[in-house]
C-alpha cells in the first residue's frame, strides 16, 4: 500500500530485497493505500483469522496457543481445494508443486482432541492434539500438548476411544 519500507523508499534502497528482485527480475507493484481487495492474500488472511477464532471458540482451547492452530488451518488450506478459479478444483500445494499431498496426518485428529501417546519411558499418557509437526521426523510426528502444558513433537499417538473419554 505505497508503504516506504516495502517500496524501496529512502531507507531502503539498497536492501537484500531490492537487490534480489533486480536479479530474479521480479516485479514490485503496490496497490492503493486502504485498498485490500486489491490485494488476494488479503483475504486469504482474513480467512484464517476466522477460522483460528471459529475453532477456539468451538472446542474452547487456548488462546495462548493460536500459532499451532495457525499453523493447523493454514495447512488444512493449503491441503483442500477451493473454488478460486485458476487452481482449476486443485489444492494450491498441488498447484504450486505439481504433486497430490497426502492429507492423512491431518485427518486422523481435530484440533484439541483428546489422544493418547507414548512418552519417552513408552508409557501410555493422555495429551491433547494440536497439529501434525510439518517440519519433524518423515511426516508422521505430531505436535501434542501434555499434561506438563508444554508443547512436544511425538511420533506414536492415537484416539481416545469413547469409553475413555467418558
Amino acid at each position: 500500500d505505497n508503504a516506504k519500507e516495502q517500496g524501496g523508499g529512502v531507507f531502503t534502497k539498497n536492501t537484500q530485497w531490492q537487490n534480489l528482485a533486480r536479479i530474479y527480475h521480479i516485479k514490485q507493484t503496490f496497490t492503493e493505500p486502504h485498498s485490500p481487495w486489491q490485494n488476494s492474500a488479503e483475504a486469504e488472511i482474513r480467512e484464517v483469522k476466522r477460522a483460528i477464532k471459529r475453532l477456539t471458540r468451538q472446542k474452547n482451547s487456548p488462546r495462548r496457543l493460536w500459532c499451532f492452530l495457525g499453523e493447523h488451518v493454514t495447512n488444512l488450506r493449503k491441503l483442500t481445494a477451493s473454488s478460486i478459479p485458476s487452481l482449476r478444483g486443485r489444492t494450491p500445494h498441488e498447484h504450486v508443486l505439481g504433486w497430490t499431498p497426502d492429507i492423512t496426518p491431518f485427518i486422523q485428529h481435530d484440533w484439541w482432541d483428546w489422544i493418547y501417546y507414548l512418552d519417552s519411558n513408552h508409557e501410555q499418557r493422555l495429551g491433547k492434539w494440536l497439529t501434525p509437526a510439518t517440519n519433524h521426523g518423515g511426516g508422521d510426528a505430531f505436535w501434542i500438548l501434555p499434561e506438563s502444558c508444554h508443547p512436544n513433537v511425538i511420533p506414536t499417538v492415537w484416539q481416545v476411544p469413547d469409553v475413555d473419554l467418558k
